[in-house]
């Protein structure tokens, strides 16, 4: 006789969670129910089973509200930490077939619950793949993250993550509740905050007031101490101690680990950041054991002291920068940054002209080609290829009158680069593309590619895809083109050949 297991719905109103993360197990077949009250319209949730706390070779479940307030639930997995993640089909056979059993939304409330069985793999487990095989009896690590949708509905970055304490194993039924998501990112906007505050403002306010006023103001006293020394000291006593306590809060935001040194820009915004801690602490430790005014090595302390506080400021205003240029924080396409560069066109715009000029301008930009064909011979594009691009027509069919996405064929368009071994990758293709090539010898080009050599993520940018040579070779020969002239990235002789052909 077969298993009945009864379940209950737990609704995130009745217990006052954020997230309900409910999962039972029988005869072999895992049903997970995602419950949530906090995914607002055009935006998404994900969970993320793992096998270490980072993003990066995880199954990942994500429960979608759409424009029009309807649920969309699809699997995906994500091989690279930083790269958009990949969408799982009916033959990907990486784990588990997946099917979707409820999705609503009712009174606010997100419910998502889907299957996971037959778990049986018939393929070759040696064969190299670019996420490890779901299983159930392996213990994986809970990672959520929460992101926007763009107009069409696609993924976008996250602005949330959250790891959870609790593990799940998908044959042994569980539950897991979050109360509340907003603690963590609490705790890094809040460290972002009082570091500007005390290092962009204070900090540097009081530099230039020991500079500048030891002199103008010799006599005026405040507590039989100069007004100048007594503001310059209570000012940097407060920036120490607040520095010290912003460095508290992004500890127990990463629980006490390491940043990553894969993430190259958050692990030199870290090392930065030490060092300004540690100048933070040792300012105040010199000036508190310093010489008498008057003593002859007084001049090694005044230097010492300028030495180390100077260049706490320059290291301060350094990791600052690179916290803009964080995988989550791109420059080129976080709407963060750009409001942060386009806020200085824009106050031209209003102090020049009008703001009415200020918005044409920004409709104008939303009008420029993405690319163009010249003498029907050469494609000229800003940044390069994409693997949802595969005819010049396609290019045709994309929407070009809104703000370039932050993922997809567009931004492929503008910010994919080659790749940085071009032309000496493992496996490219000899080809080169001519005019007068046969339909036999192009569709032979493009059985002998395969996506996963053609493309690979671009982790510099953050974004889009490094494109090899063999995907230049592809794409002139399907389109009968001779070849790819990109204007991103400034040449030191005005241009670059990548790679040379007779025929070009």
């Amino acid at each position: 006789m077969p298993s009945v297991v009864a379940t209950t719905t737990i609704s995130p109103q009745r217990t006052g969670a954020a997230l309900v993360l409910n999962w039972t197990y029988v005869d072999g077949t895992t049903t997970i129910a995602i419950a949530t009250n906090y995914l607002g319209t055009s935006q998404w949730l994900g969970i993320g089973l793992s096998l270490d706390d980072r993003m990066g070779n995880d199954h990942v479940f994500v429960c979608q509200r759409l424009s029009d307030d309807t649920i969309q639930l699809q699997r995906f997995i994500n091989p690279n930490g930083h790269s958009y993640p990949t969408l799982m089909t009916a033959d990907s056979n990486l784990g588990g077939i997946f099917q979707i059993k409820r999705i609503a939304l009712n009174n606010g409330v997100a419910y998502c619950e889907f299957t996971l069985s037959n778990f049986i793999n018939t393929a070759d487990r040696r064969k190299k793949r670019s996420v490890s095989l779901l299983s159930q009896s392996t213990q994986y690590i809970v990672l959520v993250a929460i992101g926007s949708l763009d107009s069409s509905n696609s993924l976008v970055q996250h602005f949330l993550t959250h790891v959870l304490s609790q593990t799940i194993q998908l044959n042994q039924p569980g539950i897991i509740t979050i109360n509340n998501f907003e603690g963590s990112v609490v705790l890094i906007r809040a460290h972002g905050i009082i570091m500007l505050f005390i290092w962009m403002l204070c900090v540097s306010t009081s530099i230039i007031l020991a500079r500048y006023f030891k002199k103008s103001w010799p006599t005026r006293k405040i507590c039989d101490k100069p007004i100048w020394f007594a503001i310059h000291r209570l000012v940097m006593t407060f920036a120490a101690i607040m520095t010290v306590f912003a460095f508290i809060l992004i500890l127990i935001y990463k629980r006490g680990k390491w940043t990553s040194s894969n993430l190259s820009r958050e692990y030199a915004h870290s090392i930065t950041g030490m060092f300004v801690v540690i100048a933070a602490i040792v300012q105040p430790m010199m000036a508190l054991f310093r010489c008498h005014p008057d003593h002859r090595y007084r001049f090694i302390f005044n230097y010492a002291h300028a030495m180390v506080g100077i260049g706490a400021l320059i290291l301060s205003i350094t990791a600052i920068f690179l916290a803009t240029l964080f995988t989550s924080f791109n420059s080129e396409l976080s709407n963060y940054w750009k409001i942060l560069v386009a806020w200085f066109f824009k106050q031209e715009c209003l102090v020049k002209y009008t703001e009415k000029i200020y918005d044409i301008c920004m409709e104008a930009f939303d009008c420029l080609p993405l690319a163009a064909v010249m003498n029907n011979q050469f494609l000229c594009v800003h940044g390069g290829l994409s693997p949802e691009i595969h005819t010049l027509d396609d290019i045709k069919q994309l929407d070009r009158f809104r703000e370039p996405p932050t993922h997809g064929a567009m931004c492929d368009l503008l910010w994919s680069d080659p790749a940085e071994d071009y032309g000496n990758e493992e496996g490219s293709l000899t080809l080169v593309a001519t005019p007068c090539m046969s339909a036999l010898a192009q569709s032979s080009a493009a059985i002998a590619t395969s996506s996963g050599s053609l493309y690979l993520p671009n982790a510099a940018r953050g974004c889009s895809y490094f494109y090899t040579y063999a995907a230049i070779n592809e794409f002139l020969v399907r389109n009968q083109i001779l070849s790819v002239i990109r204007a991103h990235e400034a040449q030191d002789i005005g241009f670059r050949m990548y790679k040379k052909s007779s025929e070009t």
